[in-house]
């Protein structure tokens, strides 16, 4: 009785061992046969979405020639391949779309967070500006800020500080002739570096100039009398 079992045991294996190829043969066949299944399927799917959409865009269009027979291909495509490129145009197109639709709410979203959490801090650009101008941390430079552009500014992350500094290094003051002529007509004083006010170095600090060349600019003020100023004054 043990050795018909012993005997019955080896034949199973030896069955067993020689139907693996076949068996693997038929498996592989029908994991590809549900691959194919699949692909056609998306193929015929993607094809009825893609095809009027196409179609459309060929017909209104001013399409190039060479563009015609890839996008008649991705409108009815005849290979499986190209069913899949077709699912990624398909994709594409939802998300430009979905994240078009979206973008409102995106955005008030942003909007909410970042005037909760104003602490997004002044560009090196903008520091750069505000230091050669002589404008500090928080100064408007006698700009009177309402309270509206202090919140929507908070809306891209902007604190009090750092958009206060902003409005501080835009716009210009009057140009030097202008600022030489107020001085000599005792409109303004000469002020200092760092004074601020409407005074005439404030008003050279508040430009383009650098401090290093303040001193000497603000000595153009005096201007010799032309001979035609000294016949006058005889």
């Amino acid at each position: 009785m043990h050795a018909l079992g012993s005997k019955f045991s080896q034949l199973l294996a030896d069955t067993i061992i020689q139907a693996a190829p076949h068996v693997q043969e038929h498996v592989q066949q029908a994991r590809a046969d549900a691959n194919h299944d699949f692909l056609e399927g998306m193929e015929q799917h993607v094809a009825s979405l893609v095809g009027p959409l196409l179609t459309t865009v060929s017909q209104t269009g001013k399409v190039p020639p060479e563009l015609t027979a890839l996008l008649t291909e991705l409108g009815v495509p005849t290979e499986q391949f190209t069913g899949i490129i077709s699912q990624f145009f398909v994709f594409g197109v939802m998300f430009t779309l979905a994240q078009s639709m979206l973008a409102p709410f995106v955005q008030q979203v942003q909007n909410d967070v970042w005037s909760s959490h104003a602490d997004r801090p002044l560009s090196p650009p903008d520091i750069a500006t505000a230091v050669v101008r002589g404008i500090g941390l928080g100064d408007s430079a006698g700009v009177t800020i309402p309270s509206w552009a202090i919140a929507e500014a908070a809306k891209s992350g902007l604190g009090t500080e750092a958009f206060t500094t902003m409005v501080g290094t835009s716009g210009m003051a009057p140009a030097l002739q202008l600022l030489f002529q107020m001085v000599r007509r005792g409109i303004i004083t000469e002020g200092a570096k760092g004074e601020g006010g409407t005074t005439l170095i404030s008003g050279i600090q508040q430009g383009d100039v650098k401090d290093e060349w303040i001193d000497a600019v603000s000595k153009l003020r005096y201007v010799e009398p032309s001979p035609v100023d000294l016949v006058a004054a005889a």
